[in-house]
């Protein structure tokens, strides 16, 4: 790559990297301390599903479909544990 794209390449990464510090800080914020609640099996379904898409989709729109639907079901899950 050239360099005269780097400046370009380190912006999009570091807004990148802020959208994902705000995402974790929001869901620290808004998730409820639940002492009964097994929340183990949620994160590891959500990350091994984020791997998932990244391995098995190819188009955008796969990937924003495939992440809903991972979305859906990690809501569905996490309000059976309540």
């Amino acid at each position: 790559m050239s360099d005269k794209f780097k400046p370009l390449e380190d912006a999009a990464d570091n807004a990148l990297t802020e959208r994902i510090s705000q995402a974790l800080f929001a869901i620290d914020r808004e998730t409820p301390s639940d002492d009964e609640a097994d929340y183990k099996p949620l994160y590891y379904g959500i990350f091994n599903g984020i791997s998932l898409v990244i391995e098995n989709t190819h188009t955008y729109e796969q990937t924003i479909e495939a992440l809903k639907e991972l979305q859906r079901k990690a809501e569905d899950y996490y309000l059976s544990q309540g």
